[in-house]
């Protein structure tokens, strides 16, 4: 649940020496493929740290509209401060 609605989350982490390689953006790819014939529900969201461009670009490349900054709670009982990326089901 994200703001009283059902949504997918999805995220990323690749090891240092793997980074820049195109692997979080092929796997992310993949799973929005799945999701997008599962159709569940209607958003995807993304919340990488504000202080994280590279997952930026990311986002971007696979169609995913920033909507802002945010509190996002990970893990529970911790907040860190994100930007809250959405993507609909079906665009990508």
């Amino acid at each position: 649940m994200w703001q009283g609605e059902p949504v997918y989350e999805i995220g990323w982490s690749v090891l240092a020496a793997y980074q820049g390689k195109g692997i979080a953006t092929n796997a992310t790819a993949t799973a929005i493929a799945n999701i997008n014939s599962e159709k569940k529900h209607s958003f995807i969201h993304a919340f990488p740290k504000i202080t994280n461009p590279a997952s930026y670009v990311i986002c971007r490349k696979l169609g995913f509209s920033l909507i802002g900054e945010c509190d996002f709670e990970y893990p529970i009982g911790s907040f860190i401060r994100c930007n809250d990326w959405v993507l609909a089901v079906g665009e990508k």
